[in-house]
């Protein structure tokens, strides 16, 4: 890393991001999901959120497994993973996983100057824990929030800042706006900001239900003439940051670079528990202003709107406002609008990540994802005649080439509090011209390895499916970062490939081909040699995302039986 946090005037780029929510364990079933505009909603069996009191039916967006976890792996003991909030166990996962799409080996990050910051709202399983009386000498590394950025900083032995925070549904953005300070000024080389929301307790269910936030029929209605509150969410994100310049010298893949980022409060504008129109005006004005751009640059806003009528009104009429009668940088010249929580519910603590994260798909992938649930606008959505439109089909918006500007997109979270905040995020910068791809060879030794045989077996299918339509030009990068963007674990496989159609090919058999290793390859094989051999690495290139470990989860759970299952087999 160059260490210079003046360098692209303050620009951070997003090197690494990895999620698991409902119906989707990985980002690519994330972004499959939200292309086909599914909806993960369901009936909740009693025993999943115990103390639920009110007479509203429950429903809610949870995660299908919330109690299964991968101890082995990150070498914690079957008594203390009992104990941990699956919040921990989620963000450890999820962590390793960012880290993987970012291409970096987590051993070469030890001692690093890396910041983390964990955004939650949720103490339902200490909740769970007291109500059944149970206490163990493990119970407070397993229920203290603190832990769970704390317990992310031993994890990798990072030196940077380790915070949990809780600022409400603002929370999810708060954790990025710290990160992107930290490295502006300086204070860290490295910033991982995380967010995660799992319900395992019906009270806080009835108390939002009361306090009138809540859906009561259990359906969100996200900018519709038919939004009655929203309805509750599970899910947990990270996103591995660092200044662009250091990201571009480093060749890390980059998959939006984050232009603005403002964190604010509305103080008494807007009453303690809603956000004012014309403050957020204010908030988006001053992120532009960081990004050097105008609102006519935008293309989308991915909103906080969580389903009510006033919020989701307010909003939009406050992008109304910031953009007046100009058309705008989206499809057909319009500002597309959309929430991700009419998908997957409203995250709480978590809400703000789940945002960033639609928005860097829609940055990855080219498509501006669909609305579910809007049919009828929302009344107070001072829309018609304007370029301002709500998302309600899934629109093609590629990313820009020749001397096209970069598309630029917003990212609105907003606090019960008061608490707010905005990201302005634009397309990564293009190939950097002086690292040219290197000619291409004949062949190539690939390394792969996991924790256990099974997650070998599960990986290599895995990144057969991941490799076998890209080009042949994607080979070096694809070698590259299996040999130095990857942790090499005590299972190992070394498969001999030319292009990625052979890779794989290769993948998918059951024994090793090609010829016998080189001595110093079978020294790596064996276990002999942690790292690969330099005098069979390939020529260093840009590295890029490629398919996530495959956690083998076991069930730890501090009681018996663990909380049932949900089932989204029906979801169409």
């Amino acid at each position: 890393m160059t260490g210079n946090p003046t360098d692209n005037g303050g620009d951070i780029a997003v090197v690494g991001a990895a999620c698991q929510v409902p119906g989707a364990d990985n980002l690519y079933s994330f972004r499959d999901n939200l292309a086909a505009a599914r909806q993960f909603i369901a009936d909740v069996p009693d025993a999943r959120l115990p103390g639920y009191t009110a007479p509203a039916p429950l429903r809610a967006s949870l995660l299908e497994n919330p109690a299964d976890f991968d101890a082995r792996f990150f070498a914690i003991s079957p008594r203390m993973a009992n104990w941990m909030d699956p919040q921990q166990r989620l963000l450890l996962e999820t962590t390793w996983r960012a880290l993987e799409d970012a291409a970096i080996d987590p051993r070469t990050t030890a001692g690093a100057q890396a910041g983390v910051y964990v955004s939650t709202t949720s103490n339902d399983f200490r909740d769970q824990a007291r109500d059944a009386a149970a206490v163990e000498p493990y119970s407070a590394l397993g229920l203290l929030p603190a832990y769970h950025a704390n317990r992310i900083s031993y994890q990798y032995d990072w030196r940077g800042p380790s915070i949990t925070l809780d600022n409400a549904c603002a929370a999810g953005l708060t954790t990025v706006g710290l990160a992107v300070s930290g490295l502006r000024s300086g204070e860290i080389d490295l910033g991982v900001a995380c967010g995660v929301n799992v319900l395992g307790h019906g009270y806080m269910q009835s108390v939002m239900l009361k306090f009138g936030a809540v859906s009561p029929s259990g359906t969100p209605r996200c900018f519709d003439a038919d939004a009655n509150g929203y309805v509750r969410g599970d899910g947990v994100f990270c996103f591995i940051l660092k200044r662009l310049a250091d990201a571009i010298a480093d060749q890390d893949p980059i998959h939006g670079v984050i232009k603005g980022c403002v964190l604010s409060h509305d103080g008494r504008s807007g009453g303690l528990t809603r956000t004012d129109r014309d403050s957020q005006v204010r908030l988006i004005r001053r992120s532009l202003a960081q990004a050097g751009a105008t609102p006519t640059e935008l293309g989308y806003v991915e909103a906080h709107a969580a389903g009510t009528l006033i919020g989701d009104a307010t909003e939009v009429a406050a992008l109304v406002d910031l953009l007046g009668t100009h058309t705008a940088a989206g499809p057909a010249g319009r500002l597309w609008v959309g929430s991700v929580k009419a998908n997957i519910g409203h995250l709480e603590g978590a809400a703000g990540a789940a945002s960033l994260m639609k928005a860097l798909l829609i940055l990855r992938f080219g498509q501006i994802p669909p609305t579910p649930g809007f049919r009828i606008p929302n009344p107070g959505m001072p829309i018609a005649g304007t370029a301002v439109g709500i998302a309600d089909h899934l629109l093609p918006w590629p990313a820009p080439t020749g001397d096209q500007p970069a598309r630029l997109l917003g990212v609105n979270s907003f606090g019960v509090g008061g608490s707010s905040g905005h990201l302005t995020l634009a397309d990564p910068p293009h190939p950097n011209p002086r690292t040219p791809a290197p000619p291409h060879t004949d062949q190539h030794w690939i390394p792969m390895s996991a924790a256990d045989p099974q997650a070998l077996q599960c990986l290599a299918a895995d990144l057969a499916d991941h490799v076998q339509d890209l080009p042949t030009s994607a080979m070096p990068a694809v070698v590259h970062t299996l040999q130095a963007g990857r942790a090499h674990l005590q299972h190992r496989r070394l498969v001999h490939a030319t292009d990625p159609t052979s890779l794989a090919h290769a993948l998918r058999e059951s024994d090793s081909n090609g010829p016998p290793p080189p001595p110093a390859l079978a020294d790596w094989l064996a276990g002999r040699q942690d790292q690969w051999p330099a005098e069979h690495a390939a020529p260093a290139v840009r590295r890029v995302p490629l398919t996530p470990y495959p956690f083998q989860r076991r069930t730890h759970w501090f009681t018996s039986p663990p909380p049932p299952t949900i089932d989204y087999a029906g979801t169409p």
